[in-house]
């Protein structure tokens, strides 16, 4: 087998196993992915279009299969996410905030000092 023969075989072989990887993928655990210029650039679960995070590759020694735009994709998302949750928190009504506010004093009890890790706002408990 020449060179060029034993590249155009380990060629397709490689594209075997990238078609059972995405057939996985899709079948078992129900992921879809994002395609740019034919390539896959990220993957979602397709039950809760959040995307699927880095751990879950790593943790599975699927290392070499991590899309190039995974992390791009999870930076997008989460800024998404945090822009939404900050908007709601600030728009929140009286009864809404009042109902938090009691719920803080439920679980943590008086003089306890409670800070929002995403906007910043602190609530002393009464």
């Amino acid at each position: 087998m020449t060179k060029t023969e034993l590249e155009r075989e380990l060629k397709k072989a490689n594209a075997k196993l990238e078609r059972a990887f995405e057939t996985t993928l899709r079948n078992e655990y129900r992921m879809r992915n994002v395609r740019i210029d034919g390539e896959v650039d990220h993957y979602f679960w397709s039950t809760n279009d959040n995307p699927v995070p880095i751990d879950w590759f790593t943790d599975r020694g699927f290392d070499d299969f991590i899309p190039t735009g995974q992390k791009a994709a999870i930076k997008k998302h989460d800024d998404h996410f945090i822009a939404e949750y900050k908007k709601a928190q600030a728009n929140r009504t009286s009864e809404e905030i009042a109902e938090q506010e009691f719920e803080m004093n439920a679980a943590f009890g008086p003089g306890q000092k409670i800070v929002n890790a995403i906007t910043g706002k602190t609530y002393t408990t009464r």
